[in-house]
């Protein structure tokens, strides 16, 4: 406890029981401090994952989609032709992204690249050199089944997207139809 002195009375702190008294105090203090610890490190955990998902969703949201276009108003009939070498093709982005670095190839052809962007919700022409492809095909046949893939780019140019035509073109008489168009999502591979 502490002493009495004399004169000045009661002084406390030359109480022995100070040192304990801290030694709890510090203690205490020191658990307090390791919750804390432990809590932030579960806030930041979590605010980790947060940001994964917010960054997936937000990448979702803008994903450039093409597809053909319809014919009829506002689109251009016939949404596929034939003109010496080349197929145009109008495709639409029906995504909520812009469609960049848009590349294509018939069967096994070498890629063509076609630079330009297409924005949500317009369409463009895409020219495709079937020359490479078509020449091994027989010149004679009435019908030419083609496969067109189109792979494409996000405008952050870090996602690759690919969309499948299959087309038949008529070489005697120029003339090309447009089949099936379909979103293939990410592809497997492109080279």
């Amino acid at each position: 406890m502490g002493g009495w002195h004399g004169v000045t009375g009661w002084h406390g702190w030359d109480w022995q029981g100070w040192s304990a008294l801290v030694a709890l105090g510090t203690l205490a203090l020191a658990g307090v401090t390791f919750g804390l610890v432990r809590m932030t490190r579960g806030l930041v955990t979590a605010t980790a994952a947060l940001a994964v998902q917010t960054q997936a969703d937000v990448e979702a949201q803008w994903v450039p989609i093409l597809v053909g276009t319809p014919s009829g108003e506002g689109f251009p009939n016939p949404s596929v032709r034939l003109e010496g070498g080349d197929i145009h093709i109008a495709l639409r982005n029906v995504g909520r992204g812009p469609v960049v670095n848009i590349g294509a190839r018939i069967g096994g052809s070498p890629r063509n690249n076609d630079w330009h962007t297409i924005a949500p919700g317009e369409w463009s022409w895409l020219t495709v050199d079937h020359t490479k492809y078509t020449s091994t095909l027989d010149p004679d046949e009435t019908v030419w089944d083609l496969d067109l893939r189109v792979v494409y780019a996000d405008v952050s140019r870090q996602k690759v997207y690919a969309t499948h035509a299959w087309l038949k073109a008529y070489p005697r008489d120029g003339r090309v139809e447009r089949g099936t168009i379909a979103y293939e999502g990410p592809p497997e591979f492109w080279t």
